[in-house]
């Protein structure tokens, strides 16, 4: 069940490059930094030594931050596809 849950989850992700090819790029961070910010506000679940459980925690959203960058930057260049144009301007 929570493999079906996963690939759902994943495969909406990626629809939302149907609406415009920045879209998932910029959604991303924004989702994981929010989740990065509930998990700081509950507190840790496991017993960990505040700089490992702190790496751990900021590893996942500065990753997803780093690709979402790297993807917005290979669109531009590649493509030409901005986020001014994105927005009409």
């Amino acid at each position: 069940m929570a493999l079906l849950a996963t690939y759902a989850c994943v495969f909406t992700c990626f629809m939302a490059r149907d609406v415009h090819q920045l879209l998932p790029a910029l959604i991303s961070p924004l989702l994981v930094w929010s989740l990065f910010a509930f998990q700081m506000f509950n507190g840790p679940d496991v017993a960990a030594p505040p700089e490992v459980l702190y790496t751990f925690m900021l590893g996942g959203p500065l990753s997803v931050t780093a690709l979402s960058v790297w993807e917005v930057r290979r669109l531009r260049i590649r493509h030409g596809i901005t986020l001014r144009a994105a927005l009409g301007h």
